[in-house]
């Protein structure tokens, strides 16, 4: 194909195979390079970030990403719609090595308690940090509304990497929010010889390293080369409740889909 050539058409001589496709590459860069660049000013102005800080990264304070003898600070960030089983999703995460976890409170702002007093404990050791959410009306967002997140997902894979910026949901405002702060101002106590780890889970979800402790498999993938890492989500099912179980969730719920699919995950904050 890239000798041949296209007849003439009305008197237009005939155009080499390759100077077509050089052109196409031209277009094609350009096109991709203005997305591209359209992408990320949007995405710094979700964000919150001032143009003075667009091209902030705490990398070049940081030690090098192979560095197997730096450490890893794991923070997840989660949406809160009710109390239930909460403490038991806050106990889990810390057993795990999750080092600090951010909930922003969506309960029904009739509950007789929130989130804060709830967990009294967790907060007063600094290991939650909780912010409020009731605010957060989707229907303020820009391209959001209240459309639902697959069909925002839909739309987004239509209108390519800038799509996926303008369809937002209030879990992704919030993981925004979080990054926001965690880029400008690493959490108590953590020096410049960490890595900061920033991740998403519902309350109902419990992240589960099977074969190795959390930090040792952030800590491999990061000397490889690795900036982020995604869950395999595996759901579970009523395994015969008919109402809720009195026991805990994880030694209630027992019988799961054989299969599992991609989920969200774990990015470094750099």
């Amino acid at each position: 194909l890239g000798e041949a050539r296209w007849p003439g058409q009305g008197g237009m001589a005939a155009l080499p195979w390759r100077a077509f496709q050089a052109l196409l590459m031209i277009v094609g860069c350009f096109v991709v390079g203005i997305e591209h660049i359209s992408s990320g000013l949007y995405f710094h102005y979700l964000a919150g970030l001032p143009p003075g800080e667009m091209g902030l990264s705490p990398s070049a304070h940081l030690p090098s990403y192979d560095d197997a003898e730096a450490q890893d600070y794991v923070v997840i960030v989660g949406l809160c719609g009710e109390l239930t089983y909460l403490r038991e999703w806050v106990a889990h995460h810390r057993s795990i090595g999750v080092d600090r976890i951010v909930i922003y409170d969506d309960t029904p702002e009739h509950e007789d308690e929130g989130v804060r007093s709830f967990l009294s404990d967790h907060v007063s050791s600094g290991f939650v940090e909780v912010f409020d959410a009731h605010s957060w009306n989707n229907t303020r967002f820009l391209f959001s509304s209240d459309v639902a997140i697959g069909a925002q997902h839909k739309y987004a894979r239509n209108m390519g990497g800038l799509g996926r910026l303008m369809f937002f949901d209030k879990q992704q405002k919030m993981q925004l929010d979080t990054w926001r702060r965690l880029l400008r101002t690493p959490p108590p106590g953590v020096g410049k010889d960490t890595h900061v780890w920033l991740g998403n889970l519902d309350d109902d979800e419990f992240l589960n390293p099977k074969t190795r402790p959390l930090k040792s498999i952030l800590r491999d993938a990061r000397v490889k080369g690795a900036r982020s890492l995604r869950y395999a989500k595996l759901d579970f099912g009523t395994s015969g409740f008919r109402s809720p179980p009195q026991a805990d969730l994880r030694a209630s719920y027992v019988m799961r889909d054989p299969t599992g699919e991609k989920h969200s995950g774990l990015a470094l904050v750099s």
